[in-house]
C-alpha cells in the first residue's frame, strides 16, 4: 500500500484504521499487518490474509497492532539537503 499526500490517501489510512478497529472490536486480531496484507481499490479498504488471526481482548496487544498500521501509513519523510 502506497502512502501520499493527497486527501484520497487520507481517506485510505482512516478508512484502514477503521477496518482494524472494527476486526478488533469483534474480538480478532490480525497476527500479521503488513503492507501486502491491506489492499486498496475503489470500492475502499480491504484487509486479508487471517491465516495468523486469533481470538483476543487483550487490549495491550490490539493497540500494539493498532499502532504497527498507523506507523505502516504514515508518510515517508522527505529525505535531502535545503
Amino acid at each position: 500500500m502506497l502512502v501520499s499526500k493527497s486527501s484520497s490517501s487520507l481517506q485510505n489510512s482512516e478508512a484502514a484504521l477503521t477496518t482494524l478497529n472494527s476486526i478488533h472490536e469483534a474480538g480478532i486480531l490480525h497476527g500479521d499487518i503488513r503492507p501486502a496484507n491491506i489492499l486498496v481499490s475503489n470500492c475502499g479498504i480491504t484487509i486479508i490474509d487471517f491465516s495468523h488471526s486469533f481470538r483476543s481482548d487483550d487490549k495491550v496487544t490490539k493497540q500494539k497492532e493498532y499502532k504497527r498500521l498507523r506507523r505502516l501509513l504514515r508518510p515517508p519523510q522527505l529525505s535531502g539537503s535545503a
